[in-house]
């Protein structure tokens, strides 16, 4: 049975690390045929695909097309904030532990909280720094919803559009800044658990 255990643990680790590898590989083939219309620390890049707005460490991807300048400069604010805060190395550590613990699902709700934790920043930082309440939120609804693929451990414009994201966004919104680092919270709780059932299974 231990065995048996082992191999089932292993083809789960696999088939989540295969996720991550086509997520890898679909965001290579979208940098291959984007178009770099900034350089510098943080590029951007213009795509194809309409209405696709992500990020994954300094790179920023949107589509320009059909979008006028107001909503690029939003999204553009939106997207620095990831790159500002280091979202992708949360992001892809969340990745990490998804491939080793599969089997336990506070991990995955931590990341489902994590990915929400980071809008909460990302709207708070944008809407800090010049962009329109109402037009903000406009562009968000327009966006959301849309048939559209995000690398998993990329920072899409649209994650986590939740009830939750559109009060903090129309309320207070400085309050979520100052409680960013409450996300590690359920990593500790869910990391003990797995630790738990460890010594439980090999106690004699």
């Amino acid at each position: 049975w231990g065995k048996i255990l082992l191999l089932v643990l292993l083809i789960g680790s696999l088939a989540t690390l295969s996720f991550l590898v086509a997520g890898i590989l679909r965001l290579r083939q979208v940098t291959h045929h984007a178009t770099l219309i900034q350089r510098g620390k943080i590029r951007i890049y213009s795509l194809q695909v309409p209405d696709l707005a992500f990020s994954f460490f300094n790179h920023i991807y949107l589509s320009t097309a059909d979008r006028n300048e107001t909503d690029l400069r939003q999204i553009v604010a939106h997207e620095t904030a990831h790159i500002h805060f280091h979202h992708s190395w949360d992001i892809l550590l969340a990745c990490v532990l998804q491939i080793l613990f599969w089997w336990n699902p506070f991990v995955w709700l931590w990341k489902r909280s994590l990915c929400e934790v980071h809008e909460f920043q990302a709207d708070d930082f944008a809407l800090n720094n010049g962009s329109d309440t109402q037009q903000y939120i406009t562009l968000m609804l327009n966006l959301n919803g849309l048939n559209v693929e995000y690398p998993e451990f990329a920072n899409g414009f649209c994650n986590s559009l939740t009830k939750k994201r559109l009060t903090m966004i129309t309320q207070n919104r400085s309050k979520w800044a100052r409680y960013r680092v409450l996300w590690s919270l359920p990593l500790i709780g869910a990391l003990m658990l797995c630790f738990s059932f460890t010594g439980q299974t090999e106690a004699p």
